[in-house]
């Protein structure tokens, strides 16, 4: 209808507060002012319900920082363009008032869906860095000196073999996540393979994909494969990417404890 697509978030009204009633808010920009939709009753554990299912985060976030890209009301979103395609490319012409790329934001996932990576995308990628198994680069660490290099190698390539058999469905749910990154100019050095890897998990516990693990090797891959740049960081199993630390996917992760 008339309602553009904007960004909202969850306010706590105290008593008599603003002329409502107590509670949570959906509010627009998350301005107390601006609170419209009451959330009657509802919980903490309702209010990060909403916050998984439809990316509104609990206080005030300013309008670049919207979670609804990452989340399954988004999918959603883009499911119904599927089925609905010559109205929202209509819909999509004007833009919109507030989230101005939200059509193209939608064209894109609709595009990567099509393009599902493949296990063979998975066998390319980790090719591309010979020295990539499951826990990430091989290094010192990774070398057991009290054997031979004969010995060492031989367990070298059976890691590399089981990763190359068992890792591509971690590899798929990071490549998902990783749609909704950007890349800058430069290595973003405060960003290690490792901890991305922990908000891929942190991420799929909050959009209801369950506690799912990934390991730092299939981080690797799946940023390899979606055509970022990478440097490895010296005798260390992390690889460093030019991942922006303000895409919207490490976003809808502001405040959340991440290793």
């Amino acid at each position: 209808g008339s309602v553009e697509i904007g960004v909202c978030s969850i306010v706590h009204l105290d008593e008599a507060e603003e002329g409502k009633s107590a509670g949570y808010y959906i509010a627009k920009y998350g301005d107390k002012w601006q609170a419209e939709i009451h959330l009657k009753g509802f919980s903490k554990k309702d209010v990060a319900r909403i916050t998984a299912e439809f990316g509104i985060p609990l206080g005030r976030f300013p309008e670049n920082d919207t979670a609804f890209y990452q989340s399954p009301a988004f999918d959603a979103l883009c499911a119904w363009t599927n089925k609905n395609p010559q109205y929202a490319k209509r819909a999509g012409r004007k833009g919109g008032k507030y989230l101005h790329d939200w059509y193209e934001q939608v064209s894109s996932r609709i595009q990567a869906k099509i393009q599902e990576p493949t296990n063979q995308d998975f066998l390319s990628a980790i090719e591309k860095e010979p020295y990539l198994i499951d826990f990430g680069i091989r290094c010192g660490s990774h070398i057991d000196w009290k054997k031979t290099a004969e010995e060492n190698k031989a367990i070298y390539l059976s890691e590399r073999e089981s990763f190359q058999a068992t890792g591509f469905s971690e590899f798929r749910i990071c490549c998902k996540w990783l749609q909704g990154c950007n890349q800058r100019k430069t290595i973003n050095t405060s960003l290690s393979s490792y901890r991305l890897k922990h908000m891929v998990e942190k991420w799929a516990r909050k959009t209801g994909r369950g506690d799912q693990y990934v390991s730092n090797g299939a981080f690797i891959a799946a940023a390899i494969h979606m055509g970022f740049d990478w440097k490895p960081v010296f005798d260390s199993p992390n690889v460093m990417f030019n991942i922006s630390g303000k895409s919207s996917a490490i976003m809808s992760l502001k405040g959340a404890s991440i290793i």
